[in-house]
Parts: structure tokens; C-alpha cells; sequence
């Protein structure tokens, strides 16, 4: 029993130390992200702003699907499978690279169907600094996170958070009216440096990529699939509301759900705290995954209602630093309030389910949300614009965070049978 009980401590005492690494990250890309954010939003009309939100928005469902699964892969195969440290991180790039430069082929060649507004040369750069570059780091965040060095991944996220806000700073002072290109340009080329230095870091020198194999695919696509379909429950409205030709509402919604995502950092930063654990506890049993996933969310509940509060009663005070065009973004904040709490409810359940090697049922999960989700805006969308986008938005989230906590209680039910 008091092994036991110093085992939990110190796991616990690590999770909190990881924890206030992660959120010291956070708070960087925050900062930066807030400064980036008004920048763009004073340099774009909400109409093209709008475009840029949507385009972003489809970019952030293709990055798991396109990347075949590299990130979430590499973090089974450290934190859970022990595998070196160096050989996943090759086939995790490997998977990036391929992937993600076909992807951004098709993206090409069918922009004139899925996103007309979006001029080609800007989504071409969009899709080569989101899907290449941007899984390029995403991957050394999660080798951070698998080996629980926080601090690393801090340092990581922290320094791309930096070169990106300078490039924002140099769209504001050196050109007063740019195209999406400009910007995308700018975001793709801030990726490179981030790369080269996460590699010596983390691994001590730099690493080819290994050649692309039959389990890769095999193992990553299940998990491309379904966090690809978590992509889309997440980014189908915003895309949905510019595909509508209602970008002036696209603009509105993705200010404020922007803002909402930066509230959310502290749920973020207990995520990238305890993945490393979740994975390890999955390794044993669903019973131990669903012991960790729990403790967490009880936690994340308290500090997600929180949040959700100050947004609801603050909404006029903060965006008030929005220019005037944006001054709808204060309903859709309110609106959206509740939607931290309903975050932190899935996001650890989701984890346990997949560290649990149950992911089937997060994709079965998911791909219902993202059913429900999709036909939902293209119901309400026409009539109700952003509020439409909002109100599917909840009704897909509160399905998909029941079913995660039912699975679990039916997969520790079946493993104590």
C-alpha cells in the first residue's frame, strides 16, 4: 500500500511538474498568438479574414489524415512500446513527408472545388506550412511529450511562437494591405529553423527519415482516420460557413471560437502533461487508463468551468481589442463559453480509449460527431449563420464526450469479466 502510494505521488508530482512546463508554453504561444491574431484581424477585412479562417480551418482537419497518424503513432511507440527514441521519430517524419506533400497535391488540383475563395498560391503555402512544415514540429512536440521532457517541448513551441509573431509584426509594419499569400509565405518559412533545432535538442544531432513502411501505414491510418474525423468536428463549421458564402460570418465565428481556443490553454497544457502517462497506464490495463484519464478531467472540469465564465460575463471587454467590424464576436463568445467545459470533459476519456489500443471506438465516436456536426450546420447555417455553427458545435461535442466515458465503462466492465 505505500508503495502504491508513492508511486502515485510521484507520478502525480511529475504530471504537476510537466503540467507547469507545458502551461510556461502555453502562455508563450498564447501571448504570441494574441498578438498575431490582432495583427491579422486589423491587416484583413472579416471577409478575407474569413477565407483565411476557413482555409485554416479544412488545413486542421486534413493534418492528422495527411500526416497518416505520425504524431499520435510515435507517441504509442515511445511512451507505450518503449521504441527508441530516434527510430520513431524517422518513421514519424517519414509519414509527415510523404503524406503531407501529397495531400498538398491534391489540394492543388481540386482548390477550384473545396476552396475557391482561397487564391492557389496561398493555399499552396497554407497547406506546405500546416501539413509539412507544421507535422514536421508537431512531431518533436510529441517526442517532448512521450519522453516527459516539457521543458524541451516548451522551449520548442516557444521559439516557433516567436519567429511566427515576428513575421506577423513584419506583414503589419511593412505592408498595409497584403494578399493571404504574403502571410502564408511567411508562416511556412518559420517552420525551417524550428526543425533543425527541436532535432538537437531532443535527439542530439539530426535524423534522416526512414523509408516509408508497411506498418506505418497500417498502424498510423486507423489513427489518421479518427483523429482526422476529430479534425472535422472541430474546423467543419468555420469551413462550412465561408463554403456557404457567408465569410463575413466565417470571420466573425473564427474570431471568437480563436479566442476561445486561447482561453483553453491551460486544458492544453494538462494534455500535453499527462499523455506520456495515460500511454503508459494504457500499456497495463483500460481499468489504469481510466484511473489517470479521471483524475485529470476532474481537474481540467474545475478549471474549464472557470474559464467559461470569465468569457461569458468579460465577452464585451474582450473583444473590444477586435476592430469595430468584429463587434458580433462578443454573442458568439458567449455562446460559446461552454464549450471549454466540454473540451476538458472529452479530451482525456479520448486519450484513454486510444492509449488503451480501443481507438476503434474513438473513430466510431467520431465519425458520428462529425456527422452529426456537418449536417447540423448545413441545416442551421443558412438561416442562423454563426449561431447555427455554434449550437451544432455543442450538440456534437456533448455526443462525442458521453460516448467516450460510456466505452470506458463498458471496456473496464469487459475487463474485469
Amino acid at each position: 500500500m505505500k508503495v502504491r502510494l508513492a508511486n502515485r505521488l510521484r507520478g502525480s508530482n511529475l504530471m504537476a511538474k510537466n503540467a507547469a512546463w507545458s502551461l510556461l508554453g502555453e502562455l508563450t504561444r498564447l501571448s504570441s498568438r494574441v498578438v498575431v491574431f490582432l495583427i491579422l484581424t486589423y491587416r484583413y477585412e472579416p471577409e478575407t479574414y474569413g477565407a483565411l479562417v476557413g482555409a485554416m480551418g479544412f488545413l486542421l482537419f486534413l493534418v492528422p489524415v495527411a500526416t497518416l497518424g505520425a504524431t499520435f503513432l510515435l507517441l504509442q511507440r515511445v511512451a507505450g512500446d518503449e521504441w527508441d527514441s530516434a527510430t520513431a521519430c524517422r518513421h514519424a517524419f517519414s509519414s509527415v513527408l510523404v503524406g503531407g506533400t501529397l495531400a498538398t497535391l491534391a489540394l492543388v488540383v481540386l482548390q477550384p472545388v473545396i476552396l475557391p475563395q482561397v487564391p492557389l498560391a496561398a493555399l499552396l503555402l497554407l497547406a506546405l506550412a500546416e501539413l509539412v512544415g507544421g507535422g514536421l514540429v508537431e512531431v518533436l512536440t510529441f517526442l517532448a511529450q512521450a519522453t516527459e521532457r516539457l521543458a524541451a517541448m516548451t522551449a520548442i513551441r516557444a521559439i516557433h511562437a516567436a519567429l511566427r509573431l515576428g513575421a506577423a509584426l513584419g506583414l503589419f509594419f511593412f505592408s498595409s494591405q497584403p494578399d493571404l499569400w504574403v502571410w502564408a509565405a511567411l508562416t511556412a518559412v518559420t517552420a525551417l529553423p524550428v526543425i533543425v533545432l527541436g532535432q538537437k535538442v531532443l535527439l542530439g544531432r539530426m535524423v534522416r527519415p526512414a523509408t516509408l513502411t508497411r506498418d506505418d501505414v497500417r498502424e498510423g491510418l486507423p489513427l489518421s482516420v479518427g483523429f482526422g474525423a476529430e479534425s472535422l468536428r472541430h474546423s467543419a463549421d468555420s469551413y462550412l460557413l465561408l463554403r456557404l458564402d457567408q465569410p463575413g460570418e466565417a470571420g466573425i465565428y473564427g474570431s471568437a471560437s480563436r479566442l476561445t481556443g486561447l482561453a483553453q490553454i491551460p486544458i492544453v497544457a494538462l494534455i500535453n502533461a499527462s499523455n506520456a502517462q495515460i500511454y503508459a497506464a494504457g500499456a497495463r490495463s483500460v481499468r489504469a487508463c481510466r484511473t489517470v484519464a479521471a483524475r485529470v478531467t476532474a481537474g481540467a472540469l474545475g478549471i474549464s468551468i472557470l474559464i467559461g465564465l470569465l468569457l461569458a460575463v468579460g465577452a464585451e471587454l474582450i473583444v473590444a481589442v477586435l476592430p469595430s467590424e468584429y463587434a458580433d464576436a462578443a454573442d458568439a463568445l458567449r455562446w460559446l463559453a461552454v464549450t471549454p467545459a466540454l473540451f476538458a470533459s472529452a479530451a482525456f476519456a479520448a486519450t484513454a480509449v486510444t492509449a488503451s489500443r480501443n481507438h476503434r471506438y474513438r473513430i466510431a465516436l467520431n465519425v458520428i460527431g462529425s456527422v452529426v456536426n456537418v449536417v447540423l450546420n448545413l441545416m442551421w447555417i443558412p438561416d442562423h449563420g454563426w449561431r447555427g455553427a455554434v449550437a451544432a458545435s455543442i450538440v456534437s461535442a456533448t455526443i462525442f464526450a458521453a460516448g467516450l466515458w460510456l466505452v470506458l465503462q463498458v471496456l473496464v466492465s469487459r475487463e474485469r469479466r
